[in-house]
């Protein structure tokens, strides 16, 4: 998925935004080559842009590594940031991949989300 931001104003909150939320939690910015639909009229044609994105590495302090999905759930379970529940921004996703595409299936998406929801309904309340 990607967003087109135009406008100076827009751009500059648009990277405050990315700041706050992924490079300060060991994210880094990387331009990436990505191919993006454009219609005029009844014509579609695919043009190649760059675009901007965060991306973390084997050197970020929260990088889990290769593993499975259960250790991956378990490790969002419990993950908690300035922005909240890291739960939460996975719920949030997968339901706006199924929004916006509802033809495609992310695996690996949904597997991660049934087993962060399982874990979440295995957990005690707290009040």
């Amino acid at each position: 998925m990607v967003f087109k931001v135009t406008g100076r104003d827009q751009i500059k909150a648009a990277l405050e935004h990315l700041h706050e939320r992924e490079i300060l939690n060991g994210y880094e910015y990387c331009i990436i080559p990505v191919e993006v639909n454009t219609r005029e009229g009844e014509c579609t044609t695919t043009k190649r842009i760059n675009a901007l994105t965060c991306i973390a590495n084997a050197d970020n302090e929260f990088y889990l590594g290769p593993t499975s999905v259960d250790e991956i759930g378990e490790q969002i379970a419990n993950a908690k940031g300035c922005a909240g529940p890291n739960s939460d921004y996975l719920f949030k996703l997968a339901d706006e991949i199924r929004n916006l595409f509802p033809d495609y299936s992310d695996q690996h998406l949904f597997e991660l989300q049934a087993s962060v929801m399982q874990r979440r309904q295995q957990q005690p309340l707290l009040c």
